[in-house]
């Protein structure tokens, strides 16, 4: 259950992280969408109130030019007398009194014609003037910086030349920055936006009413939060964050007015924003929660759904581990698992089919191995033998009994004692050199037997009696029962990784149907008539099932030239070496 187990806690954990990753993974890309989105929508709504800003202030310029302009105009219907002029002046400062604090004519010497009431009576010449006279000649409108004027207050003059009876008088009107300021806190509507305007050099022109938390102001010096004077006015950075001194955050939107030369700039307070966000994340927190035990189900039920097909195939292969082949896996899943156990019973059937031949294999290569050992003490054999000795004594020929009886005695212990299965191939050629001497005594016949074997292959291994019956065969089949003298030759050659030995006769031969036969069914006319001998067939077996089907026996024979058996048989050595 330890590898069980390991699986179950892997997949286990595969699946919660994944599906909390992703539950938290889209829940921080939701949050960071609608937190972008807002701030987003606030900097677009802030560029909004500057763009409406800067079209008003294009408006009161142009009005401010117009009017200007009409005093020019109406310079030539005042029949060069000051007293008209003053009039006019007078009835335009009554008309655009939301929009001026003043308007007056500037003398070359620095007093002035006024509408103002005020300055109509405070008309007296004042050095501070005198610039404003003559910026006006060198250009077509001029624009002061903001300054406090001790008529109207903090006020921005605008001032523009006209002709007057050849020495040219410059016509002026001071902005009410108040009524501007106004003008700005309608347009923000809401403490989170807060408006402010400066110029070049950082001076104050107007501001929104509400945003003294926001601004910061030092000798008419305008400052947002830790945001320095410079860093308003430059061209550069048109959103930038501050902060105040209690550690409210602050987003700064700015645009540069290029006909003033001055930066209005929108203060957004982020204190409402962040308490909404805040309140987001109490709500994404419990989302996590919501994933976090969405994830812990889902995990458990995919982990249920494998581990439990995978714990039933681990059981049946235990099963099997301890030698049960008859388990069955297969159920009734459609699934890869349902496919995965019909495999299982496939090679378990397989597995039991090879078991059963591999069995009846054993089975028929014992029942060989008890046909040699029967064969080789073959009664009748024995009684040939015997009877041998018998007709040596009966001529006296005394000498020969004791190497009969020594090489029947070896033949004997060479098939009935429990060496291996695999012996030189010089014992299996001193066996078949013990047979041919009975044989030779026996039929009172020369039978030659010439061995033709390099020295190095008398060493190698080689299955147990396969050349004594063969030899035998060459007699009794070759040779007419020993009617026929003749020789039998053994000769042996290494192949490929092989041993391939010949055992050759000169006798009777064989048709291709015959020999066909001897291999096929085994079946040779002595053992029809009720003796068993070991056969070609049986030899041939033997090695197949010991080899496998590239090794065996093959005869090559015709009537009247003789047999030759060809049998071929793994060279061991050269196996050992190659798997070395």
């Amino acid at each position: 259950m330890k590898g069980l187990r390991g699986i179950s806690l892997k997949l286990f954990l595969v699946c919660f992280v994944f599906v909390l990753g992703s539950i938290l993974l889209v829940s921080t890309l939701s949050y960071r969408y609608i937190q972008n989105d807002i701030k987003a929508n606030r900097i677009e709504y802030a560029n909004q109130m500057l763009a409406k800003v800067e079209q008003f202030l294009d408006l009161y310029f142009q009005l401010l030019q117009n009017t200007l302009n009409a005093v020019g105009s109406s310079s030539v219907a005042w029949n060069g007398s000051l007293e008209t002029g003053q009039l006019q002046l007078e009835k335009q400062y009554v008309d655009n009194l939301a929009y001026v604090s003043d308007i007056y004519l500037i003398k070359p010497d620095g007093s002035i014609v006024g509408g103002n009431p005020v300055t109509k009576v405070f008309d007296e010449a004042r050095p501070e003037r005198i610039p404003v006279y003559e910026q006006a000649q060198r250009s077509p409108y001029y624009v002061s910086e903001p300054y406090a004027s001790r008529y109207v207050g903090w006020t921005v003059t605008i001032a523009k030349s006209i002709p007057w009876q050849g020495q040219p008088l410059v016509a002026a009107v001071d902005l009410n920055l108040g009524g501007l300021e106004d003008r700005l806190l309608k347009i923000s509507r809401s403490d989170d936006y807060q408006l402010g305007i400066v110029t070049a050099s950082g001076y104050k022109v107007a501001r929104s009413p509400q945003s003294n938390a926001a601004f910061r102001e030092t000798n008419y010096m305008l400052t947002v939060g830790e945001l320095t004077t410079k860093a308003l006015t430059t061209p550069k950075d048109e959103v930038l964050t501050t902060r105040l001194d209690a550690g409210a955050p602050l987003t700064v939107v700015k645009r540069r007015l290029t006909r003033f030369d001055w930066t209005v700039f929108a203060v957004l307070d982020e204190t409402r924003m962040q308490a909404s966000l805040a309140k987001l994340q109490t709500y994404y927190a419990g989302l996590l929660a919501i994933g976090l035990l969405l994830s812990l189900v889902v995990s458990a039920l995919v982990t249920r759904y494998i581990r439990l097909p995978v714990g039933y195939l681990t059981q049946k292969m235990r099963l099997v581990r301890g030698g049960n082949l008859d388990v069955r896996v297969a159920n009734r899943r459609t699934d890869e698992f349902g496919e995965l156990a019909a495999s299982f019973d496939d090679m378990l059937q397989r597995i039991r089919e090879l078991i059963a031949g591999l069995n009846a294999s054993e089975q028929m290569k014992r029942k060989l191995e008890i046909q040699v050992l029967q064969a080789q003490i073959n009664p009748h054999f024995l009684y040939n033998t015997l009877g041998a000795i018998c007709n040596v004594v009966d001529l006296e020929r005394y000498e020969e009994v004791d190497g009969i009886v020594a090489a029947l005695i070896a033949i004997l212990e060479y098939g009935v004692e429990r060496s291996p299965s695999k012996v030189a191939l010089q014992e299996e050629l001193a066996n078949v050199q013990n047979y041919m001497y009975i044989q030779n005594i026996r039929y009172e016949r020369r039978f030659r037997l010439v061995v033709d074997i390099p020295d190095e292959l008398l060493v190698r291994k080689v299955p147990r009696m396969i050349l004594q019956p063969l030899v035998e065969n060459s007699l009794f089949h070759g040779y007419c029962g020993g009617l026929v003298e003749g020789e039998i030759a053994i000769r042996a050659r290494c192949g490929d990784a092989s041993i391939e030995i010949d055992i050759v006769d000169s006798g009777v031969g064989m048709d291709e149907e015959t020999a066909a036969s001897v291999l096929e069914r085994g079946r040779t006319e002595e053992e029809t008539a009720g003796r068993q001998r070991i056969g070609l067939y049986n030899i041939h077996k033997r090695i197949r099932l010991d080899y496998g089907e590239p090794f065996g026996a093959t005869i090559e024979s015709r009537p009247g030239t003789g047999t030759t058996i060809r049998l071929r048989v793994p060279d061991e050595t050269m196996r050992r070496g190659q798997s070395a």
